[in-house]
């Protein structure tokens, strides 16, 4: 059973990780436009810039592991489930 402090911990925990992919996302966007019109760079550099934001995006929007637990219910929460929803929020001993 989680408590109510547990479930608030857990849900503005996820909201500031979906607060990160929207960042993370128009930055990547902003940097794409800005590379593609403004400033010339090195494919190699625009590569690497771009996997780092994708693979961060990825990280933080896809689950740990196949057998993540759902919770439909919460706020914030992806349909395929968050990498943060299987974590267990429990102190040690608590």
């Amino acid at each position: 059973m989680t408590t109510h402090a547990e479930s608030a911990t857990s849900s503005l925990l996820e909201k500031s990780i979906w607060k990160v992919v929207a960042v993370v996302g128009i930055l990547l966007s902003l940097f794409e436009l800005y590379t593609a019109g403004v400033v010339a760079m090195t494919a190699m550099r625009q590569r690497a810039v771009f996997l780092t934001c994708i693979l961060i995006l990825a990280f933080l929007t896809r689950p740990l592991h196949k057998g993540a637990r759902q919770d439909p219910g919460a706020t914030g929460t992806s349909p395929w489930g968050s990498p943060w929803s299987s974590w267990s929020w429990k102190r040690p001993g608590g």
